[in-house]
């Protein structure tokens, strides 16, 4: 029950965020995960169309420094385009190192505005609870 229910507010979050418009002055900030226990990542979204990142392991060791560009995906500014991207889903890279060398590709990321905390979800994938991945704006 309570797996439904968190699924039905995910939607509802989702659908309101597609009705919400956003300026580059509102996400500009540093975004962290918020369910990581392997990795720590910090995405840090820059004027102009930049963005920097760094992924440490879970005793501190850096193990991916990138930079790239971002864009606004829509018209309604709600949804994000990385270019490149990593796409961390909290594996264990120490174990599964090969899994940093794929960041050639780009990935498109939902904005939602909701209890006054701006965060990106990268929809297709879930947490071991089956919610989005989702990284908070933390500044």
């Amino acid at each position: 029950m309570i797996k439904i229910l968190l699924s039905i507010t995910t939607s509802i979050l989702i659908c309101i965020s597609c009705t919400q418009k956003f300026t580059e002055d509102n996400i500009i900030g540093v975004y962290v995960p918020e369910q990581f226990v392997n990795t720590k990542d910090t995405l840090n979204i820059m004027k102009n169309g930049h963005y920097s990142r760094k992924i440490y392991n879970r005793n501190g060791k850096l193990l991916l420094s990138m930079k790239g560009g971002w864009n606004f995906y829509n018209k309604d500014n709600n949804s994000i385009h990385f270019r490149p991207y990593f796409t961390n889903l909290d594996r264990d890279l120490d174990v599964f190192p090969e899994l940093l060398a794929d960041t050639a590709g780009g990935w498109v990321v939902d904005l939602v505005k909701d209890y006054k905390q701006l965060k990106f979800c990268m929809e297709d994938y879930q947490d071991d609870k089956g919610e989005p991945i989702c990284y908070l704006k933390i500044k």
